[in-house]
């Protein structure tokens, strides 16, 4: 294995911390999104899951791979919307894996 590749694999891993992660209906689509920071000294990769409840679809939950390289103090910014179509209520999304949070929007029937 060369040297440079032992190195990379020799580094610890970076570590994220959730900035904000909110939940907007815009129209009749909710719209999330969430900052997160590499909060050490080494550039690596975020990856994390979004969860977006649908309700009325029996366990069909729409799940959203996030995946990012990023550079030591770096940021991780993203944002997507979701139709609410399969939702009703007050519906609450959550990530997991390099940040975990969740947050709630109300979604009108």
């Amino acid at each position: 294995m060369p040297d440079d590749a032992v190195a990379k694999l020799s580094k610890p891993a970076p570590k994220f911390e959730l900035q904000s992660f909110d939940a907007t209906m815009e129209d009749s689509n909710a719209k999330l999104s969430f900052a997160a920071k590499n909060v050490s000294k080494n550039d690596g990769r975020f990856l994390a899951a979004l969860y977006w409840p649908t309700d009325e679809m029996y366990d069909d939950d729409e799940s959203t791979i996030i995946e990012r390289s990023v550079e030591a103090g770096g940021a991780v910014e993203w944002s997507k919307e979701f139709g609410t179509e399969y939702t009703t209520r007050t519906v609450t999304a959550r990530i997991d894996g390099g940040v975990t949070g969740t947050a709630k929007v109300d979604v009108e029937e």
